[in-house]
């Protein structure tokens, strides 16, 4: 992984000023919301499940839309995989991704 690849003035606004982890506010989607409380409106569901824990941010707009339960199915090894990148990382690079893969 290089941090190149990612925005580095947005990654360190968010790790300076957000409690969320920046490759979770990477996949918050304003369309992917409005199209979620579409179909949420128009539909009644008993459950809604979350695959993954970058679809958790949406939990407010699914209990606001809906009445069903809400069910997370965690397969998180992430922290794991942030650990073991951050271990060939050198400078800046290796700080955050220690940061990151803190459970």
């Amino acid at each position: 992984m290089c941090l190149r690849k990612y925005r580095p003035s947005v990654l360190l606004l968010n790790l300076l000023f957000s409690k969320r982890p920046y490759n979770a506010t990477r996949f918050i989607s304003n369309t992917f919301a409005r199209e979620l409380q579409k179909v949420l409106r128009e539909n009644d569901f008993d459950v809604v499940q979350l695959e993954g824990l970058y679809v958790c941010p949406y939990i407010p707009l699914i209990r606001k839309n809906s009445k069903a339960k809400i069910i997370y199915r965690a397969h998180n090894i992430e922290h794991e995989i942030w650990s073991r990148t951050a271990v060939m990382a050198h400078g800046p690079e290796k700080w955050y991704l220690k940061n990151l893969s803190k459970e």
